[in-house]
C-alpha cells in the first residue's frame, strides 16, 4: 500500500481512537526553552482510514471529544460526541485542589457511573469505577508512570481485582505517545500500535498522527488546541 501518496494528498490527519480514553492524565514535555502554552481546551476527531485502489484515505468520522483544562492544566470537563451523535459528559471533581472524583453522564444527562480516585504526586494511582444506581464496584485501573511523569502502563482489573488487560505506552523525545500495546490476562498481545505524527504545535505537542497496527493504518486523529493567554 502507497502510504506516501496518502500523506502528500492529506497533509492534516492521523491517529487512533483510545478504547479507554487511554490519553488520560499523560503527560507532556518539551524540549523548547521558551515558556509552554497552556491548554485551555482540546478537540479529537478520529475518523476510519478505508483502502481505495491501493492506497487509503480517510473515511468516516467515528468518533470526537473534547476537554476543558485549568490554567494549573486539570481537568474539568470531557465531552463524548458517539458515532450515532449523541453527546456524553465526564465531570471531574476536586477537593483542596487533588482529583477525587469524576462523574460520566449518558446522553439523557443521567449519571452512569462514577470514578473514585487514589492520587500520588498529583498523578491517579488507582481509578475504582463504580455504578451509578447501585454503587457496586465495577473495575479498578491502575497506573504506573516514568521519572518524567509520563504513563507507562495501566492494568485494568475486575472488582476482585484479577487483571483483565494491561496497557504499556511508548514516547517520541517531546512526551508524544507513539505507541501502544494491549496485553490480555494471559499475557498475550491482542493490539500493538504505533503512531506517526504528521503535524506539531509549537510545543512539540502532536497535532495530527495516524495509528498503524503492522502495516494496516487504522484510524486518523485531527486535534486543536486553544491556548490560554
Amino acid at each position: 500500500m502507497r502510504f506516501n501518496n496518502f500523506a502528500q494528498t492529506h497533509s492534516s490527519t492521523f491517529a487512533r481512537l483510545s478504547l479507554y480514553a487511554l490519553a488520560f492524565l499523560i503527560a507532556m514535555s518539551c524540549t523548547d526553552s521558551s515558556p509552554t502554552k497552556k491548554i485551555k481546551t482540546e478537540s479529537i476527531e478520529v475518523y476510519d482510514m478505508i483502502e481505495s485502489n491501493g492506497e487509503y484515505i480517510q473515511g468516516n468520522l467515528t468518533y470526537a471529544e473534547s476537554y476543558v483544562y485549568d490554567e494549573d492544566g486539570s481537568k474539568l470537563k470531557h465531552l463524548i460526541r458517539q458515532k450515532d451523535n449523541t453527546l456524553h459528559r465526564e465531570a471531574y471533581i476536586y477537593k483542596d485542589g487533588v482529583l477525587s472524583k469524576s462523574n460520566y453522564y449518558d446522553a439523557n444527562d443521567s449519571l452512569l457511573s462514577f470514578y473514585i480516585y487514589e492520587m500520588e504526586n498529583g498523578k491517579a494511582k488507582s481509578r475504582f469505577a463504580h455504578e451509578a444506581a447501585t454503587s457496586e464496584l465495577l473495575r479498578i485501573d491502575e497506573y504506573d508512570y516514568n521519572d518524567n511523569g509520563q504513563l507507562l502502563k495501566q492494568y485494568t482489573k475486575d472488582a476482585s481485582g484479577a487483571i483483565n488487560r494491561t496497557m504499556a505506552f511508548g514516547y517520541d523525545q517531546h512526551g508524544n505517545e507513539v505507541q501502544v500495546t494491549i496485553r490480555n490476562n494471559k499475557e498475550q498481545v491482542i493490539l500493538n500500535e504505533e503512531f506517526r505524527i504528521l503535524d506539531l504545535d509549537v510545543d512539540k505537542r502532536w497535532i495530527e498522527r495516524w495509528s498503524i497496527n503492522g502495516d494496516t493504518p487504522l484510524t486518523v486523529r485531527k486535534r486543536k488546541l486553544e491556548y490560554y493567554d
